[in-house]
């Protein structure tokens, strides 16, 4: 990322076509702090899927506060970059070396050391989440 904030599209991100338009918001794993991502039209998706929920449920409230209320459009410039807003910077602790985690619909971007511990945590646990997934895996088939 530049001094301005800014942060050039990973070029395997823009291969779905002509991509202008994003939104990004905070989010959290395990208590790190990070952004993700979205191209305008699969950010609609997430949306529409929150707009299934319950809407006075507190906890769908709660998320709906902390993920969809923080969310920021984004358009990127003719050199394929974005400009994270401040407070998003600011949140996820972005300085100039950042992280970008290519997460199938999203993009999450991390602070170097944030994502180095989860990364760390995830390598010495990957037994046991792998075993986890498969199970999930073997529940949707039946």
């Amino acid at each position: 990322m530049d001094q301005k904030g800014r942060f050039r599209l990973p070029s395997s991100f823009l291969v779905e076509g002509d991509l202008t338009n994003f939104v990004i918001t905070n989010s959290l794993y395990k208590g790190e702090k990070c952004l993700d991502l979205y191209t305008e039209a699969q950010w609609l998706t997430v949306e529409a899927k929150m707009a299934e929920l319950p809407p006075f449920e507190t906890h769908v409230q709660a998320f709906q506060r902390f993920y969809i209320s923080s969310s920021q459009s984004l358009s990127k410039d003719n050199q394929d970059r974005l400009l994270i807003p401040t407070q998003l910077r600011e949140f996820a602790g972005l300085d100039s070396e950042i992280v970008a985690i290519g997460m199938g619909h999203k993009i999450e971007l991390w602070n170097e050391v944030s994502w180095q511990k989860i990364f760390v945590d995830i390598a010495t646990n990957y037994d046991d989440i792998l075993k986890a997934v498969s199970h999930l895996q073997q529940e949707k088939k039946s």
